[in-house]
This record gives C-alpha cells, sequence and structure tokens, in this order.
C-alpha cells in the first residue's frame, strides 16, 4: 500500500466507534508494521537526497508518518491493557 492509503486505513481504524476485538487487533498490529517499514524508506530516501525541497517534502511526509504511528502505538497498547 501507498502512504496515503495506509494513513486513510489507520485514520478510520482509529475513529471506529464500535468496539475493538482481538482479530481487529492483529489488523492493528499489521498495519503498523506497514507503516514502520514506510518510516524506514523515508528515512533512507532522507538520508540519500540533497535537493533541499525534495529533503523538506521528505521530512515533511516523515513527520506524518511517526505521528500517526504514534498513535496507532497508543491505541495498540490501550487495547493490550484491556
Amino acid at each position: 500500500m501507498k502512504r496515503k492509503k495506509l494513513l486513510a486505513v489507520l485514520a478510520d481504524w482509529l475513529n471506529r466507534d464500535e468496539p475493538k476485538p482481538l482479530d481487529q487487533r492483529a489488523e492493528l498490529e499489521q498495519l503498523l508494521h506497514k507503516l514502520k517499514k514506510k518510516r524506514a524508506k523515508l528515512k533512507k530516501q532522507l538520508e540519500q537526497q540533497h535537493d533541499k525541497r525534495k529533503r523538506k517534502q521528505l521530512k515533511m511526509e516523515l513527520d506524518i508518518v511517526r505521528v500517526q504511528l504514534k498513535k496507532g502505538l497508543n491505541v495498540l497498547h490501550k487495547l493490550q491493557e484491556s
């Protein structure tokens, strides 16, 4: 999945009102794993990029992925506690 699609799926998942059973927790874990891979890929691209504009764009994308990943991890930890 592309980054935008992953973020959209995560946003939909986080905005659900109904309870989240165990099978959905596994779905969230898979989604977070994919986001971690995207984060690593963006970091690598950022390190290799020398153009200021492209670096700025990559940094912004990386920040968005980091924030969403953090939100997802917080939800996952809350689910594991209950």
